[in-house]
């Protein structure tokens, strides 16, 4: 498949200059968060009451602008949800995970780069990701529209090295060596793979077209990965899977996603 057919009308941003994975500093926002509280006031109390460390007033910002473009855009439900999981004491695997997702969701970039060759030189059995790797995808981002004006040099320097610090930071790579980082045996929880099974089910995904959704891609899910999952998962009572050749029907255990929220931070 190439770039520009899985990016189709896909525009990428530099907001990933502005922070990467930001995990613990994710995580803490969602802890102090509160539905429907205005972005502008949000950034004022974290700075006040020192929510993310010392942060001076733009680093404040720049927390609350990923914040927000993760997981208040266009709704609040992703920060709904993972505030109702993070106060539920779900392991910090599936937090990350999570985060993970709804980070690609909203950065084309990271999810596109992870999904389009990332996990392709992963099953090419590649040992390591290169700056020069990323550099390249911006090039073609470039030539065909993803980004319609092309980037300043600075950011041809800088973002590459971002990219793949977020990687690093989600669990997928390694410390950096001469520009490169290692690939790492990177494994979603089992949990994050029911709540995604829940969130697209939820979405009005049919089942059998479960498998088939790119969310699953971007953790190198593939659809017969996606069902052997699942089948594993079964056995733990989260649904009934039954697949009969090209026809698949799932029996969903949980009749709201806040009755699968519960029983996720159980």
């Amino acid at each position: 498949m190439s770039a520009a057919a899985a990016c189709e009308a896909v525009v990428y941003t530099q907001a990933l200059t502005r922070g990467g994975a930001l995990l613990p500093e994710m995580r803490a926002l969602l802890e102090a968060w509160k539905p429907g509280e205005p972005a502008a006031e949000f950034a004022k109390r974290v700075q006040r009451d020192d929510l993310v460390g010392k942060a001076t007033a733009r680093t404040a910002k720049d927390y609350v602008y990923a914040f927000t473009r993760r997981f208040l855009t266009p709704t609040d439900t992703p920060a709904r949800h993972l505030r109702h999981l993070v106060n539920g004491g779900v392991s910090r695997q599936m937090v990350n995970d999570l985060i993970f997702h709804y980070t690609t969701e909203a950065e084309f970039l990271l999810g596109d780069f992870t999904v389009l060759r990332y996990w392709p030189a992963v099953r090419e059995g590649r040992l390591a990701v290169a700056n020069q790797d990323v550099r390249q995808f911006i090039w073609e981002a470039e030539q065909d529209g993803r980004i319609p004006t092309p980037w300043s040099a600075d950011v041809h320097r800088d973002l590459p090295a971002r990219v793949l610090r977020a990687l690093h930071e989600f669990g997928l790579l390694g410390d950096l060596k001469s520009g490169r980082r290692e690939i790492g045996p990177y494994r979603p929880a089992d949990r994050s793979l029911v709540y995604l099974a829940y969130l697209l089910h939820f979405g009005g995904v049919p089942d059998g077209a479960l498998a088939e959704q790119r969310a699953w891609a971007v953790f190198g899910l593939e659809p017969q990965d996606v069902w052997h999952r699942l089948d594993t998962l079964a056995g733990e009572g989260w649904f009934v899977v039954q697949r009969a050749g090209q026809v698949v029907r799932l029996t969903w255990h949980h009749r709201t996603m806040e009755d699968a929220l519960d029983a996720l931070a159980r």
